[in-house]
């Protein structure tokens, strides 16, 4: 059972939103409830969508939920899973701060910010280690190459004195 309610506006009735049409004077009253309570909706809409991976579309959602209620300190947090999971770590970073500042002595906020900056720093260290192991590599592959052209150069330089030597008759080294 939902225990959210709004009054209708037309009999002044209580409406849950389980069923939005008003029992006394039969109003839809579904535009209202998403008026109201469009936060919520969104908010459970994307929290659907990232159960479901579907990360872009859930934080689309959950843009419009923060458009609607600004302190909708859920929507925020989730928001910052969504960026987590998708390795934008200052967009995670800040929508996990907004979250403290909203709750300031929430301790799952602050446990949420601290994954966030552990997650952070260990995808740093590992684009660094990456990095690295990529210049290495090219690196290997460069000196390789300098290796080989180096000893094919020796190589056809010899060959070629080789052969000036032998159709010249040998000339430039007996006097």
């Amino acid at each position: 059972m939902n225990d959210q309610v709004i009054t209708c506006p037309y009999c002044g009735g209580t409406v849950s939103l389980d069923t939005p049409i008003c029992p006394d004077c039969k109003q839809d009253l579904s535009a209202l409830a998403r008026l109201v309570y469009g936060h919520a909706i969104y908010y459970n809409e994307a929290l659907a969508l990232a159960r479901e991976e579907k990360l872009d579309q859930a934080r689309d959602k959950l843009l419009m939920a923060i458009e609607q209620q600004p302190d909708f300190a859920p929507a925020h947090s989730l928001l910052a899973k969504v960026y987590a999971c998708k390795g934008n770590w200052a967009e995670a970073r800040t929508r996990a701060e907004r979250v403290l500042e909203l709750l300031p002595h929430d301790d799952g906020a602050r446990e949420l910010a601290q994954q966030i900056a552990d997650s952070a720093s260990r995808a740093r260290e590992a684009a660094a280690r990456a990095s690295r192991a990529r210049a290495e590599h090219l690196l290997t592959i460069y000196l390789r190459d300098v290796a080989r052209a180096f000893g094919g150069g020796v190589g056809i330089t010899a060959l070629l004195m080789l052969m000036i030597h032998w159709i010249g008759g040998g000339r430039g080294t007996q006097e």
